[in-house]
């Protein structure tokens, strides 16, 4: 970039070679010191001001020029460059003092200096020698510290090239790589002086060159290195001249290229910047040239070759991210403001309106019809202002140039939304255009897709979606403005967010029912977008999230992931460098009013009369008269003209009744008052005035009070005497005539009066006046009254009327009556309601009740008595028979009753009939049934009786008689033998009854019956040939005697019964003969009666026919031995004989046997059977058979052999000699050895926990020593005995062994999961699980914080030989801890401690809360950090604020993460109070509420403050400052930084008072004051050298000397309050004198001579 130099001729010297080693560079190009040089400013005074720029930087000095003319060449016209010219005459004189020669600095003068020629803003030519390697910077410093310019960003230094096109100095690098061989680096350089002692000829020896050329003897090594740079110089000037011209007028020079900006309103503009320049120096350039400074919202956009954009990196140079691509860009919003009203500066809520327009016309941000018009409409007003219809028109005509729908919106759509916009904004008349553009951004933010930046992809299954960022975190869109997910928040749910190709991956929180972490992927179109989304939420988080952005971390050699952070600062760090800019909103022209400049540079304002501005406004206007039909208004001139003097004022109105302005006159009005003829008579008029000058109209003033066109009105004539009756002692009735004349207003009320009669006063009655003619008055009884009127009108009360006559306040005395206002006898059907209604009357009012039978009546579910005035009813609702009577109502008072009654006649149906129901003569087909009447006929009389029937087999009732009056009925027609229920209804007009039933089914059958079923047959006695029977006779005899039973037989398994008798026997016994001998037999019975055979009975048991006396004998070759394996089956089957039938029993070895689950006893008369499943080894031994009856008894034997495995071994097992790597085992042999003999035991052994058992040996002997144990671990050991079988029966089990030493110390594993830290949430449970090793058993201690853990009912600590656990089932903020367990025995002690944090919502924040920094509309708070964070990171906190007489809290400022903040937008005057959440990732705090606040300013009001401060500090800021107010007309930069030092004191008076009176808290206020007296110390020097009176130029320079030894005090002892009251005195006493010396300055230059030699009026 060095090579452009060709393009004046220069040489190549000025290149770095920075491929070559430092040591191996020429002289000239090794990098050098910086070197002092000094600097000859050459004014047309002739007068020069050496200065020295070795300490320049960083050290210009705060202040503001005085003056600063403009370049007459501007092109203005001719009268303005006169009067210009002028002015600058003036300046130049005025600055003449401040001219005069000083010594130069300490240091040497440049090592190779050059003379350059700096032209200013108002021409003044300024020579300076400086080093050859002068920087850009360098040189604005000392150029801005001469001009003693503290605000220096705003200006930069012009030169012009070869082809007179006008360049800027880059800042960074060499003037002289920058200029080449141009001599001038100013276009206007020949115009400061026309010589030629501006160039620079190296072509001589710095020795030969001129004595002020010169700042030192040269060296002869320096001299060759010139020589030798002159040599090349011209070798390259001379190959320039053999070369073409390669660089066409406007072209960029060599090492620069041209970039196209396309800016947010689609405006390009075009700059020539350096090749190499990174993205943030593309960013400075561009809001230079456009004046902005809130710059961290922007960024540039570039196109790629697949046209997508892509951000410029600010960090890298904009070659390398381009690529060969065209060096096109576009200046857009990257992060879009939250809340637009916290920006600070008009021009920056302009772009950002600009970028939201090109956002809404390209279908990013979607908004409705009725939204779009309302922004479009403010679009309009930003842009043209007020609507006029004198320039507009009263059509859409004037809107056409101007997109306000989405592409591809219809024409009839775009037609009806201008219509809209018309209407709207006819209605905006009175904005302001930055209050257009606010309003435009209030109702912007609130779109859905505000600030989203979208990015293509897509879902898991494929879907095409979009996912946008913003400044709350991710979103899901499936269509634009179609949003299909919530939103995933950056603090509460996101928790990572990669991407790995062209997916995207965002990790979630786990929710509130969920235990594990969630993952969503989206696959975007490559790899590249991946990256790109991942980066724009890398930056989003970081500047909307993040107080500070994140610094990369030096990378590994070895590096996984992206390094990418963002650089840039966050949102918070923008605020606070917002919050100091310190300028006047800058002058900037707005898109629809001309095109846009391509340099947008600002216009310095120091001062109000050298650059012309709207006028201010003016105060509102005050109504000085009124008539009918006009009103006089008058006003004060503006504070500030402009800079240009008024030309007139335009005067608007409107009625209060309307929201728009309209002219009061066509023409501008001179003077300061005006008569606004042709109003409304009676309408009401608000009035506001415009300042006019030669810029054009300034903002309108603030509306006049609303007052009527007409005539002042009069009080109207005082009512007619009122009239008083309806005397009670709690009122009267007041009553009036109207006034005879209303005094020309309509009567808005009246106010009715009452004498205290104890006063004399009249007192006021209605509080809100009452329009009526009539009002019911409250007294009290007994009191004497007398009462008058008062009217009133829009001019206020009438004189009161004549008062009424006295009267005392007491009822009338009446005895009571009553009168009926419902019949005396009232009929009505049950159910419907009741309603009894009566009027009453006496006085005083009596006491009413109705009572029925006797009793009072009250209100309660069903009944209400409502009251009424006078009345008193009954209303009863669904009546009832009960309610049937006479009801009365009583009256009473004092002075008698009175009683009326009400007969009521409740009808309904009648009750039930009178049981029971009788049922007699009961036969086959019919039976009589008789009943009683109903005890209630239901009021009317018994018409009707319904019987009716039902089969119990059937579901439904049939009629048997319809119509009868008689109680006793014959019911017929019933069928034989069927069970019936039967049921009467009595009926009457009203209605049925409910029925009454037979209590029990009755059978309809004649008197018998076949008799029943006999009881089973049992036999009584037997032999060979008979059997002899008994039964028991059927429980019914079906009605009649039973004649006989027949006994019939039959063999079992035969269906075929015979009979046994040859006819019915009689009785229930008898004996069967001949019956066949050794069969069997059963037998069942039937009895018989008249009605024949009835159901036989059961039958009986089978009997078989035997003799009845034989001894028992078994057939004992069935009993033979058994040998089986088990589980095999075996049977002993065993034939048996005897009479009667001989008891059996089973013994096996001695003992009875007893069936189970595997054993099954069979035992018949012939035979008993023992069958055994699953045979087991307790199954063997010797069965034995015993056969018992009558005649004798039989028994027999046999063995059975049952084999199988052994049982295990008789334990325990005994363990001894236990060391840490054996123990010996020792048993005894099992009970069982299975059958046969034991062969051997198997030792196994596992750990304990483990599942895997290991053989160990196989031995003979019951006892063994286990070998290769480790130690420390616990083992187990199982023992099982074999035979021949096998080994499958059970185990001998040890208890648990510890392979230790006898002796051991106690031991902590503290690399197990259960000693690790733990942190969980409040109210979660945890728990401290510690197994314990050590011999003997070591004794356990818990400690928290070093002190004993208390148990509670949600901490319990509980200790067993083999752990010990600490379990709190319910966790709060106060467990957390440390908790110590200590193991100690004999042996030693261990001991861990275990980190437990239990985590919830922060405590709130502490305070008081400190209000500081005030102002008309916003305050700042100060508070502490909460005492408990909750055991998690404050994030931040959040500031609410309400209306000291509201309830509503509002948000004020969110998450900032400071302990203080600022809070705007407040309404001056008004009281408010703050509160203060800390917030974490748990949740918010409790509140800090702090006390109420009135915003106001520190000295507001203090000219009318009765007293002083008595706080000695606030009490000398506050004498400062009333000092500095009675000087502030003077205009004079030092008493306006004497007030502002005075505000500063109060507000640090306030901090130190908060701190106790902190030493810190006093340092830092002698710092703050110091700070500003050293401004006042400059500016009083040179109001002093201003000054032609010797007496206050002497004083002044005395009080500047006493201000200085206060300084030199304060920065040499420790700070005290006395020492800060001396200095604040000390700038008192200078602020005294400045004002004199500013009378005498203003005198001054009021009657110096001007060019014309006249001297002013």
């Amino acid at each position: 970039m060095s090579d452009a130099g060709n393009s004046g001729g220069g040489s190549q010297s000025g290149k770095l070679d920075e491929s070559k080693p430092e040591a191996d560079r020429p002289e000239e190009e090794q990098p050098r010191p910086k070197r002092p040089f000094e600097i000859k400013v050459i004014l047309p005074g002739t007068t020069t001001k050496e200065l020295d720029v070795d300490t320049l930087k960083g050290n210009v000095t705060q202040t503001k020029m005085e003056k600063i003319v403009i370049n007459p060449d501007s092109g203005r016209p001719d009268e303005e460059q006169v009067e210009d010219a002028s002015e600058q005459q003036q300046q130049q004189e005025e600055m003449m003092p401040l001219l005069e020669p000083q010594p130069p600095r300490a240091g040497s003068p440049p090592k190779r200096p050059v003379k350059i020629t700096v032209i200013l803003p108002d021409t003044t030519p300024i020579e300076l020698d400086v080093d050859k390697k002068l920087k850009g910077r360098e040189m604005i410093n000392e150029i801005c510290h001469y001009l003693n310019l503290k605000e220096t960003d705003y200006f930069s230094v012009l030169y012009k090239d070869s082809q007179e096109s006008k360049n800027w100095i880059d800042p960074l690098k060499e003037v002289r790589k920058q200029i080449g061989a141009i001599t001038n680096m100013s276009d206007a350089g020949n115009s400061g002086g026309g010589s030629q002692s501006g160039k620079l000829d190296e072509s001589k020896p710095e020795a030969d060159r001129p004595e002020e050329d010169s700042g030192r003897p040269v060296s002869d090594e320096e001299q060759v290195q010139v020589a030798s740079e002159q040599q090349q110089q011209q070798q390259q000037q001379q190959q320039q001249q053999r070369e073409p011209q390669q660089h066409q007028q406007g072209s960029p020079p060599k090492g620069f290229v041209k970039i196209k900006v396309i800016l947010p309103d689609t405006t390009p503009i075009e700059l020539d910047v350096d090749k190499k320049l990174t993205g943030q120096e593309m960013i400075d350039k561009i809001c230079h040239d456009l004046d902005l400074i809130e710059t961290d919202y922007f960024a540039v956009l570039y196109k790629d070759s697949q046209e997508s954009k892509n951000w410029i990196d600010p960090l890298k140079e904009v070659r390398k991210q381009i690529g060969g691509g065209p060096w096109t860009f576009y200046f857009s919003v990257k992060f879009y403001p939250p809340d637009p009203s916290q920006l600070k500066e008009d021009i920056t809520r302009y772009q950002l309106c600009l970028q939201l327009r090109e956002d809404i016309q390209k279908g990013k941000l979607l908004c409705s019809q009725v939204t779009l018009a309302l922004l479009g409409s403010y679009m309009v007003q930003s842009e043209l202002g007020d609507h006029d219809p004198d320039n507009h028109g009263n059509d859409t005509a004037y809107l056409e140039p101007f997109n306000f729908a989405p592409n591809g919106t219809s024409v009839e759509d775009k037609k009806k939304m201008e219509e809209k916009i018309l209407e709207l904004h006819k209605t905006h008349k009175g904005q302001t255009r930055a209050e257009a553009d606010l309003h435009f951004l209030e109702n912007a933010k609130k779109l859905a897709m505000y600030g989203v930046d979208l990015h293509h992809a897509r879902d898991a299954e494929g879907v095409d979606i979009m996912v946008g960022v913003c400044e709350k975190g991710l979103l899901v869109y499936r269509d634009l403005g179609l949003q299909i997910n919530r939103l995933f928040a950056w603090p509460n749910e996101i928790l990572k967010i990669s991407f790995k190709g062209n997916n995207f991956y965002v990790k979630l929180r786990p929710g509130e029912y969920k235990t594990f972490e969630s993952t969503i992927r989206f696959k975007l179109a490559n790899y590249r977008a991946a990256k790109r989304m991942w980066k724009s939420c890398v930056e989003h988080h970081t500047f909307f999230r993040l107080v500070t952005p994140e610094r990369p971390t030096k990378c590994p050699m070895i590096h996984l992931g992206s390094n990418f952070r963002y650089s840039g600062r966050t949102l918070h760090q923008t605020r606070a460098a917002t919050a100091a800019i310190d300028r006047d909103n800058p002058s900037f022209k707005r898109h629809a009013l001309s095109s846009r400049p391509h340099k947008c540079a600002c216009l310095l304002r120091v001062g109000p009369g050298k650059q012309t501005e709207l006028p201010q406004s003016t105060q509102a206007p005050v109504v000085v008269d009124a008539a009918e039909g006009s009103i006089t208004i008058e006003w004060e001139p503006p504070a500030f003209d402009g800079g240009k003097p008024i030309t007139g004022y335009l005067i608007e109105k409107r009625e209060t009744s309307s929201p728009r302005w309209s002219k009061a006159t066509k023409q501008p009005v001179n003077g300061t008052e005006f008569t606004a003829d042709d109003l409304i008579p009676d309408a009401e008029y608000e009035f506001r005035v415009s300042a006019i000058n030669k810029a054009g109209q300034g903002e309108p003033s603030a509306p006049s009070k609303a007052t009527m066109a007409r005539v002042p009105i009069d009080a109207a004539e005082a009512p007619a005497q009122p009239k008083v009756s309806e005397i009670t002692k709690d009122g009267c009735l007041l009553t009036w005539e109207k006034p005879a004349k209303d005094g020309e207003s309509p009567i808005k009320g009246y106010q009715v009066q009452k004498k205290n009669p104890d006063t004399g006063d009249w007192e006021k009655v209605n509080r809100i006046p009452t329009k009526d003619t009539q009002f019911k008055v409250p007294l009290t009884e007994g009191e004497e009254v007398e009462l008058r009127v008062v009217a009133e009108n829009e001019a206020g009360l009438s004189k009161p009327s004549e008062s009424t006559p006295m009267f005392v306040a007491k009822d009338p005395e009446i005895a009571p009556t009553i009168e009926l206002t419902c019949p005396e006898e009232i009929q009505i059907r049950s159910d419907q309601q009741i309603k009894l209604t009566a009027k009453y009357a006496g006085s005083p009012t009596p006491t009413v009740k109705w009572s029925f039978g006797g009793e009072d009546l009250t209100s309660d579910e069903r009944s209400k008595l409502p009251r009424g005035q006078n009345t008193l009813d009954f209303i009863r609702l669904d009546a009832n028979r009960k309610d049937d009577g006479v009801y009365t109502i009583t009256a009473t008072n004092p002075f008698g009753e009175d009683k009326k009654t009400v007969t009521l006649h409740v009808l309904g149906s009648p009750a039930p009939p009178k049981g029971p129901l009788e049922v007699s003569e009961v036969c086959a087909e019919s039976v009589v049934l008789t009943w009683q009447p109903p005890e209630d006929d239901g009021g009317s009389p018994i018409t009707n009786y319904i019987i009716e029937k039902r089969d119990v087999m059937k579901s439904g009732w049939s009629p048997v008689a319809h119509s009868t009056l008689e109680t006793t009925v014959k019911v017929t027609r019933l069928t034989a033998k069927s069970e019936y229920i039967f049921r009467v209804v009595a009926e009457n007009h009203q209605g049925v009854s409910r029925p009454l039933e037979t209590s029990r089914s009755i059978i309809a059958k004649n008197p018998f019956d076949e008799p029943g079923m006999p009881g089973v047959p049992e036999v009584l006695d037997f032999d060979e040939d008979f059997v002899e029977l008994e039964w028991a006779a059927p429980e019914k005899d079906g009605g009649a005697r039973i004649d006989g039973y027949k006994i019939e037989k039959r063999e079992p398994g035969s269906s075929r019964w015979t009979e046994a008798t040859p006819e019915p026997v009689k009785g229930t016994s008898a004996k069967v003969p001949e019956l066949s001998s050794g069969r069997e037999y059963e037998f069942r019975v039937t009895a018989i009666n008249k009605a024949g055979p009835g159901k036989p009975s059961k039958v009986s048991l089978s009997q078989l026919v035997k003799p009845k006396f034989a001894a028992p004998t078994p057939k004992m070759d069935a009993l033979r031995d058994i040998e089986v394996k088990a589980p095999q089956e075996f049977i002993i089957d065993v034939p048996i004989e005897g009479s009667p039938a001989p008891s059996v029993e089973w013994t096996l070895n001695g003992e009875p046997l007893q069936p189970s689950n595997r054993v099954t006893i069979t035992i018949t008369e012939t035979q008993t059977t023992i069958k055994v499943r699953k045979s087991e080894r307790s199954d063997a031994g010797v069965y034995e058979l015993t056969l018992t009856n009558d005649s004798g008894f039989k028994k027999g034997t046999c063995n059975v052999n049952v084999q199988g495995n052994p049982t295990a071994p008789e334990g325990p097992v005994e363990v001894s000699d236990v060391t840490a790597k054996s123990c010996k085992l020792s048993w005894r042999p099992p009970t069982d050895d299975g059958g046969s003999p034991i062969t051997n035991y198997t030792i196994e052994k596992r750990e304990v926990g483990e599942d895997y058992w290991s053989k160990v040996s196989s031995i003979m002997e019951p006892e063994y020593t286990v070998q290769k144990l480790q130690k420390g671990v616990e083992y187990e050991f199982r023992i099982r005995a074999e035979n021949q079988h096998g080994f499958n029966g059970p185990n001998l089990m040890s208890e648990p062994v510890l392979a230790k030493n006898p002796y051991e110390a106690p031991r902590l594993d503290k690399d197990s999961i259960a000693l690790r830290d733990i942190q969980v949430h409040a109210g979660e449970p945890f728990t401290i699980r510690v197994p314990l090793m050590g011999s003997p058993e070591p004794e356990v201690t818990w400690e928290k914080d070093n002190k004993e853990v208390k148990t509670s009912p949600t901490l319990t600590v509980e200790t067993t030989d083999k752990e010990s656990v600490v379990d709190n089932t319910g966790s709060v903020r106060g467990d957390s801890g440390k908790y110590k367990i200590t193991l100690e025995n004999r042996i030693g002690t261990d001991t861990h401690t275990v980190k437990v944090t239990v985590v919830d919502k922060p405590s709130a924040p502490k305070g008081p809360i400190d209000f500081s920094h005030f102002t008309k509309e916003s305050v700042r708070l100060t508070w502490r950090e909460p005492e408990d964070d909750g055991g998690d990171p404050i994030t931040g906190y959040t500031v609410e604020r309400k209306d000291a007489k509201k309830d509503n809290w509002s948000e004020a400022i969110r998450d900032t993460p400071s302990m203080s903040g600022v809070v705007s937008n407040l309404t001056y005057k008004n009281e408010y109070v703050f509160r203060v959440f800390a917030t974490n990732q748990f949740g918010n705090s409790e509140p800090l509420q702090g006390r109420p606040t009135k915003i106001k300013l520190p000295f507001e009001g203090a000219s009318s403050r009765p007293h002083p401060p008595t706080d000695p500090i606030m009490k000398a800021a506050y004498d400062l400052h009333v000092e500095a107010q009675k000087w502030s007309s003077k205009g004079n930069d030092l008493i306006a930084a004497a007030k502002k030092m005075a505000l500063s004191m109060a507000e640090m008076s306030s901090q130190v008072r908060g701190e106790g009176g902190s030493k810190k808290g006093l340092i830092d206020c002698a710092q703050a004051i110091a700070e500003a007296s050293e401004e006042v110390t400059r500016l009083a020097g040179e109001l002093a050298r201003q000054c032609t009176d010797e007496t206050i130029k002497t004083n002044l320079m005395r009080d500047c000397g006493h201000i200085t030894t206060q300084l030199e005090i304060i920065s040499t002892v420790p700070a005290t309050e006395k020492v800060i009251l001396n200095l604040i005195g000390a700038v008192k006493e200078t602020v005294r004198q400045a004002g004199a010396a500013s009378i005498m300055i203003r005198a001054d230059r009021t009657y110096r001579p001007t060019l014309a030699g006249q001297i002013p009026q």
